[in-house]
């Protein structure tokens, strides 16, 4: 891969959980795990197609599926990608403390690995240590993806918005110099849903108008293109396109969203069947022993205005 992209595999998901990325077919690793059950590799690549899976779904049976895969294959053999990519599980479930234990390890192979980098900061972002986030990424390279972006969101945990929108577009510059689209794609909605978030969505509009121009399919897009919708209190349309992103993807916090519309549009009957869709969902995950559903669900009873058991 291009230096200037950051090495490892699909840097895209060594960046942020906190966003839905596109989820691979798991029919391809399924297949690959079958005819070599010995073999580690298959059992890496496993793994994570069921972690991009799961980040689509929130299901925690997917994510069950991944860590016993990515465990399975450190059993046959320790290598850097499934360290790599447990640590990434690890941050997208919010254990961020094993996500630093699990980069640790992986930092006796490449240290200087910026794929690496990327976890760490999303790690001590999560544990909210942005000092250590500070002295970690002071020697990161300059023009590189992942570096780039980790620090953009360094900035944008530190309330440092615009700085944060102007390190994301460095990232989009970035990956359209190495002609890999879904990077600038993903940089290009991080910048407009800052902006979003920060009730600035007129600025937030041409970010996201190209994302969608790259990738009109891309579920990530469309999530946000909802969200704009809603921030110009275009709420029918974007109860639509909710509405249809969880169908499609049964994400409960995808239900969730949809509920809140459709109480805002007086629609009693979708409110009530989205709410107990996004609860049974983010139940599944407690009942799982994970612990990612519960904010979300604690925002889900806050919305509905009842009290959290």
């Amino acid at each position: 891969m291009n230096a200037r992209l950051g090495r490892g595999p699909r840097p895209a998901q060594c960046i942020v959980s906190c966003f839905v990325l596109v989820a691979l077919l798991p029919a391809a690793g399924n297949a690959r795990a079958a005819d070599a059950p010995k073999h580690y590799l298959a059992w890496v690549q496993l793994g994570e197609t069921m972690l991009e899976q799961a980040r689509l779904t929130h299901d925690p049976d997917t994510v069950v599926r991944a860590r016993e895969s990515l465990q399975h294959s450190l059993e046959l053999q320790p290598s850097f990608r499934a360290y790599l990519a447990l640590s990434a599980l690890s941050n997208f479930t919010h254990r961020f403390e094993d996500a630093l234990r699990w980069s640790e390890l992986a930092s006796t192979a490449a240290p200087q690995d910026t794929s690496l980098l990327a976890q760490r900061v999303e790690a001590l972002l999560g544990l909210g240590r942005l000092d250590d986030v500070e002295r970690l990424l002071a020697d990161a390279p300059a023009e590189n993806f992942l570096a780039v972006a980790s620090r953009a969101r360094w900035h944008a945990a530190s309330g440092r918005v615009d700085e944060a929108v102007e390190a994301f577009i460095d990232a989009v510059e970035l990956a359209d110099e190495a002609g890999v689209e879904e990077l600038g794609v993903w940089a290009r909605v991080a910048a407009g849903a800052l902006l979003l978030d920060s009730g600035r969505a007129d600025e937030a509009q041409p970010h996201l108008a190209l994302a969608a121009a790259a990738d009109p399919g891309s579920v990530l897009v469309r999530i946000h293109l909802a969200e704009l919708l809603e921030a110009q209190g275009r709420l029918a349309e974007a109860f639509g396109q909710v509405r249809r992103l969880a169908k499609e993807t049964g994400d409960p916090v995808l239900h969730s969203r949809a509920f809140a519309l459709a109480r805002q549009l007086g629609k009693p009957r979708l409110a009530r069947r989205h709410f107990e869709r996004a609860e049974q969902g983010f139940e599944r995950v407690s009942e799982a022993g994970e612990i990612y559903s519960l904010e979300p669900l604690a925002r889900l009873y806050a919305a509905a205005g009842r009290p959290a058991d």
